[in-house]
C-alpha cells in the first residue's frame, strides 16, 4: 500500500513538473512572439515597450551593450535601418522563475551591416530575464558570415587612372575588376593638363578654372568608385581599402608659385587627379593607403617575401586571363591594392595582440 502511494506521489510530482515546463514554454512563447512582432513592425517605439526602463540589452555579435530604453531604442532604430526588411521568427522559447531562453531565425536584406545588399538568414539565441512582465536583461547571440574584403589600387595619370580591384583568397590575390577611369569630361590636352592651361590665364581666372577641374575630377572619381563597389558587391565582396601610388608626395605651394615653375606645373597636374581619388575614396568610406611609386616593389617584396622580379611575374600572370589592357599601370595598381589589404590585416593583427597582452 505504501509503495503504491509513493508511486502515485512520484507520478503526480512528475506531472506537475511537466505541466510547469509546458506552462513555461507557453509563457515564453507568448512573450517572445509579441516582442518579435514588435521588431517585425520595424517600429523602435513598439520594440522598447517589451523591455523594462532599466533594461540591459547586449548584442554579443556586434559588441553592443545598451543600458535603458533610450539606448535600446537607438540601437533598434539603427539595426532596422541596416536591415529594413528584417524578420524574426521564434523557433522555441521557455521562461522559468523569471529566466528565459529562446531560439530564433533572423532574416532580411543586408543594407547596412556589411552593405552587401544581399538576402541572408541566420539562426540565433537569446538568454533573458523577466521582471514585472517586461524583459529586464537580454543577451543575443548570432553569427553573420564574414564578408570578404577587397581593395582598389590606382595608378594616376593626367586626366585618367588605371584601377584594379583585388581581394585575397588563401593568401593569393584575385582580380575582381579592372578598368581605366576618365577623370575629365572632355579628354583633351586643355583639361587633362589643367595647370598647363591655367598658366596662360590671369591668376583669378586660373584659380576658378583649377577649382572647376578639381570638382569635376572628384565627381567622376566618386562615380567610378561607386560603380566598382556595386560590381564587387555582386561578387559577395566589400570594398574597404584604396591603394594609391604617389609621385614625390611633397606638398605644393600656393597657385601663384606653382604657375611660375614649369616643374611644379607638371607635378600639380598629377596631384590634382590623385587628390580627386583620395577625396572620392573618403566619401565612399574607404581607408586609403598611400605609397610612393619608387618604393612600391621594395615594400611589396618585404610584405610578401619575394623578389621584385617575382612579384612582377605574378602581377603579369594575374592579367593573362583578362587580356589587354594589362600594362605596367594595371600591374602596379594591383600591387598597390594587394599591399593595402596586407597592411590593413597586419595592423589588425597587431591590435589583437595588444588587446590579448593587456
Amino acid at each position: 500500500m505504501k509503495s503504491r502511494l509513493a508511486l502515485i506521489v512520484i507520478i503526480a510530482l512528475a506531472g506537475m513538473g511537466i505541466a510547469a515546463q509546458e506552462k513555461g514554454k507557453a509563457a515564453g512563447g507568448g512573450f517572445m512572439q509579441q516582442a518579435f512582432a514588435a521588431w517585425n513592425s520595424h517600429d523602435p517605439d513598439k520594440v522598447v515597450t517589451y523591455y523594462s526602463e532599466d533594461v540591459v540589452y547586449e548584442d554579443v555579435a556586434y559588441g553592443a551593450v545598451n543600458h535603458g530604453r533610450a539606448e535600446l531604442r537607438k540601437f533598434a532604430a539603427g539595426f532596422i535601418e541596416a536591415v529594413p526588411d528584417l524578420r524574426l521568427e521564434v523557433v522555441s522559447s521557455s521562461i522559468h522563475n523569471g529566466h528565459g531562453v529562446a531560439e530564433w531565425v533572423l532574416s532580411g536584406t543586408d543594407k547596412g551591416l556589411y552593405k552587401t545588399g544581399k538576402k541572408f538568414s541566420v539562426r540565433g539565441a537569446s538568454v533573458f530575464e523577466m521582471r514585472g512582465g517586461k524583459c529586464s536583461s537580454s543577451s543575443r547571440f548570432f553569427a553573420m558570415a564574414r564578408t570578404k574584403e577587397a581593395a582598389i589600387g590606382f595608378r594616376v595619370h593626367s586626366g585618367w587612372a588605371a584601377v584594379v580591384g583585388v581581394w585575397v583568397d588563401k593568401g593569393a590575390p584575385v582580380v575582381l575588376a579592372r578598368q581605366r577611369v576618365q577623370l575629365v569630361e572632355t579628354f583633351t590636352y586643355e583639361f587633362r593638363q589643367p595647370y598647363h592651361t591655367a598658366e596662360k590665364m590671369l591668376l583669378g581666372q586660373a584659380c576658378e578654372f583649377i577649382l572647376r577641374m578639381q570638382a569635376e575630377a572628384r565627381r567622376l572619381a566618386y562615380r567610378a568608385i561607386q560603380e566598382l563597389e556595386s560590381r564587387t558587391q555582386e561578387q559577395g565582396v566589400k570594398l574597404t581599402r584604396c591603394g594609391l601610388l604617389l609621385a614625390s608626395g611633397r606638398p605644393l605651394p600656393v597657385l601663384e608659385k606653382i604657375l611660375a615653375s614649369h616643374a611644379l606645373i607638371h607635378t600639380a597636374d598629377g596631384e590634382l587627379f590623385r587628390e580627386a581619388i583620395l577625396h572620392a575614396s573618403a566619401r565612399c568610406g574607404l581607408r586609403d593607403f598611400r605609397i610612393k611609386e619608387k618604393e612600391l616593389l621594395g615594400r611589396a617584396g618585404e610584405a610578401f617575401r619575394c623578389e621584385p622580379n617575382v612579384l612582377m611575374r605574378r602581377a603579369t600572370e594575374l592579367g593573362r586571363s583578362l587580356g589587354s589592357p594589362w600594362s605596367q599601370d594595371e600591374k602596379f595598381a594591383t600591387l598597390a591594392a594587394w599591399l593595402a589589404l596586407a597592411t590593413h590585416q597586419k595592423n589588425s593583427s597587431r591590435k589583437r595582440e595588444k588587446v590579448s597582452a593587456a
